[in-house]
């Protein structure tokens, strides 16, 4: 497998090359230091990797092609809820999540979160789960959804639901094509939030004994999901 990875999502298309010219070729060839001859993997976080050839190296980069594939999604889905962490755990976050492969994570409002999504952290963020798609040479960019209250995770459109609870039982078997998990801010969920939760349907489920950061309940429950369904 090459050692070089490239994000594809920007590059122009010349018959059977690929053409850079934005800031991923100045980090490519400033950065990466790649030399001519050189194989690279590409992805653009649609399931598609395409391993190629540098051909050339100046105001462009020049990617052959020479291999391509596509690859399906991580099964389970796991979509994760989980309120906007403070300072930069929100990268930490996204970077985690898309390592250990959820599907998506939905800042969601809850009565105790404290911190907005704001549009420029939403690019900055989707930027961090480009970096870790690469680091982490996945397939499929984490969905980074719109800020949504907690009654909207309660929608029941098919996905299993459960909810991160140290009342619940560790997860065994998840018996679903599609989970959604729902994580607590700092200082957890209510009372009342619990009771709507339970009432719609989710399950309470225990990642471990300790209280857990955001980003570090996000990243364990999910790791826990994909695990028990192997």
């Amino acid at each position: 497998m090459p050692k070089h990875v490239l994000w594809i999502g920007d590059a122009q298309r010349r018959d059977q090359d690929l053409i850079f010219t934005g800031n991923e070729a100045k980090h490519a060839v400033r950065v990466k230091r790649l030399r001519v001859g050189e194989r690279v993997l590409g992805l653009d976080g649609t399931g598609i990797l395409v391993i190629g050839e540098v051909l050339s190296l100046g105001r462009e980069l020049v990617i052959g092609i020479a291999e391509t594939t596509t690859v399906d999604p991580l099964s389970p889905s796991i979509e994760v809820w989980a309120p906007m962490p403070k300072g930069s755990a929100s990268g930490d976050l996204v970077d985690m999540l898309t390592q250990v492969g959820a599907s998506s994570w939905v800042p969601m409002t809850t009565n105790r979160s404290v911190s907005p999504l704001s549009r420029a952290k939403r690019d900055r963020l989707g930027r961090v789960a480009i970096e870790a798609c690469k680091q982490s040479r996945r397939a499929w960019l984490l969905g980074i959804g719109a800020e949504s209250p907690f009654i909207s995770a309660l929608a029941d459109d098919g996905a299993k639901l459960l909810i991160a609870d140290q009342s619940g039982a560790p997860v065994e078997q998840i018996g679903a094509d599609r989970v959604r998990l729902l994580v607590g801010p700092e200082g957890g969920f209510t009372e009342k939030e619990t009771a709507q939760a339970v009432e719609a349907g989710a399950t309470p489920c225990s990642f471990g004994p300790h209280i857990m950061r955001i980003e570090v309940a996000a990243t364990v429950g999910c790791a826990a999901l994909l695990g028990s369904h192997r």
